[in-house]
């Protein structure tokens, strides 16, 4: 996350290939798929370096709506969902609302933003966390 949208904002021509040139391998134990709590907040550094390069680069103003978009995107869609296979629930339930603070202080307008279609959102982050979980950290769509 942090690399590409840097990558891409200096890029002058983006082309595409069919080749697979790399394969995904998800172990059970990776970050992603660990209950465990380490590194799961480390995402919220990887959005506080890509936000300061857009500022640092005078990217912010113009690409933010794109900006608001990828985090809201990546906190609701994934994040929130990783974490809410925290086993510690005191952990789990201190992660999820730190993640979903951090969306609010830096992105606090983002259900409007044009490209999230309300809807399709909604469904998507539905698919991720049932509405009882959202609903009881506070997370109203």
């Amino acid at each position: 996350i942090g690399f590409t949208n840097k990558y891409i904002l200096n890029s002058h021509k983006i082309g595409s290939i069919k080749d697979p040139l790399y394969y995904y391998v998800q172990r059970k134990e990776s970050i992603t798929g660990s209950r465990k709590a380490k590194g799961k907040l480390d995402i919220l550094k990887v959005f506080d370096d890509l936000i300061k390069y857009y500022k640092d680069n005078n990217f912010y103003e113009k690409y933010y709506e794109e900006l608001e978009y990828l985090v809201s995107r990546i906190i609701l869609g994934s994040s929130l969902k990783r974490m809410s296979k925290i086993k510690n629930r005191k952990i789990r339930i201190e992660y999820i609302l730190k993640t979903y603070e951090y969306l609010i202080t830096n992105f606090p307008g983002y259900k409007n933003n044009k490209y999230i279609k309300e809807k399709c959102f909604k469904n998507f982050v539905f698919r991720h966390l049932n509405k009882r979980r959202l609903k009881l950290i506070g997370i109203i769509l």
